[in-house]
């Protein structure tokens, strides 16, 4: 299920930085109660009624599928450029758009083929 998935991938993705994310009570209870398993059977149960009584919906009813579903990637998308704006950002030591002395010690070591060109703390 896809929406059931898409909570649990984000619990889990927040739940590494913050251990009782997925344990908060609006998770929880999502995922204790199956409450997306039973939205999404209940939204197919009243797509079915309304599309048997009314046939000529269709294509109507799978152009606002489509529509929700490019939503949904631009959600996702939205989120794997946050993350890895993120990662970079780290791996680069920016902090509020500024190199910090780590990240560009790690820049200089990445370019040198990951030895230190500079002595170590302390030695002469």
């Amino acid at each position: 299920m896809m929406s059931a998935d898409w909570m649990k991938a984000l619990a889990d993705a927040f739940s590494v930085h913050f251990p009782q994310f997925s344990h908060e009570p609006y998770f929880e209870e999502c995922f204790t109660h199956h409450v997306e398993e039973r939205h999404a059977d209940e939204s197919l149960a009243v797509t079915q009624i309304v599309l048997r009584e009314r046939p000529q919906l269709l294509s109507e009813t799978l152009r606002d599928a489509k529509m929700m579903a490019e939503a949904l990637d631009g959600v996702w998308s939205g989120l794997d450029r946050v993350v890895l704006d993120a990662r970079r950002r780290v791996l680069l030591g920016v902090k509020h758009g500024r190199f910090s002395t780590a990240g560009l010690r790690h820049r200089v070591q990445l370019a040198a083929g990951g030895k230190s060109p500079f002595p170590a703390a302390g030695a002469r």
